[in-house]
């Protein structure tokens, strides 16, 4: 009806021309008005939670393992603007496993450049050095040194991960599932040729440590963010009682996170920035 309507307007004129101009400029905004509220109206939390419940069968191929349950519940209350922590604890195992999960209100390309940009949290999350020793930064396989200062009498807290990228679990769900993981590999490192030799001395690596960092791009544009971190302080600080504060260092963890996604949000990416699969990312 619109197309034979503006087809049948004059053009002789300029007075024409001009109403044709404003005629089509008025179609193309109310279909574009259309399309966003069709779009707003179709990304319900029901409906995203579906989404998120339909990449289930791909989470098999995710590289970190004795990942925590989330309950449907859970999910409803992030993408409502609730985040969500909690701890389970291990049969056997005093150290407990804190995990969480948010919605982050920005696109996945930039929270993953983020949180693949370990040098970027140096003096934040926490964190009194957080550095690449070996590899690319951004890149699969690389490793990080990071530490922990804690206030006397306890001794700060350090430690070496190697960094892993979900690959398979990307690729077989076509790109909705970014993972990055961590593994301790802290005693089997030597710090004593780099510049954080003196760590060994006067700090206290941590026993054990892995996580990771699973991601969700949304239809709506946003970012469902899952977070895990499981961790033996060693030391004099006994794992139970370190347990007890995880879910709320988890919330902190995660909104600090998303201060460091908004701060490097702006201007192009990472030029060594790349997606789970290797692939640049842009």
């Amino acid at each position: 009806m619109y197309s034979r309507f503006y087809d049948a307007l004059p053009t002789s004129s300029p007075a024409g021309r001009r109403l044709k101009c404003y005629s089509f400029f008025m179609m193309t905004a109310f279909f574009l008005l259309g399309f966003t509220l069709s779009s707003a109206q179709a990304a319900t939390p029901s409906s995203l939670l579906e989404e998120i419940k339909a990449l289930e069968p791909y989470r098999k191929h995710l590289v970190a393992e004795n990942r925590p349950d989330i309950s449907d519940q859970d999910y409803l209350s992030a993408l409502g603007g609730q985040p969500v922590s909690g701890i389970v604890l291990h049969e056997g195992i005093d150290a407990g496993q804190g995990w969480g999960v948010s919605v982050y209100d920005h696109p996945i390309g930039r929270v993953w450049s983020s949180i693949t940009h370990e040098e970027v949290m140096d003096g934040k999350m926490s964190l009194d050095v957080s550095t690449v020793l070996e590899g690319p930064e951004h890149a699969h396989g690389r490793l990080i040194f990071q530490t922990l200062d804690l206030p006397r009498p306890l001794t700060d807290r350090y430690w070496v991960t190697r960094v892993s990228h979900g690959e398979e679990a990307y690729k077989r769900s076509r790109g909705r599932l970014w993972e990055v993981s961590w593994s301790d590999v802290t005693k089997t490192y030597s710090l004593a040729n780099t510049e954080y030799a003196s760590y060994e001395k006067k700090g206290t690596a941590l026993e054990w440590t892995k996580g990771a960092w699973t991601l969700i791009p949304l239809s709506d544009g946003r970012t469902l963010v899952e977070y895990f971190a499981w961790s033996d302080p060693g030391g004099y600080i006994p794992p139970a009682i370190a347990a007890r504060l995880a879910p709320g260092q988890v919330l902190k963890t995660l909104e600090e996170m998303e201060q460091i996604v908004r701060e490097q949000r702006e201007g192009p990416f990472p030029s060594k920035a790349v997606k789970p699969d290797g692939s640049r990312l842009r």
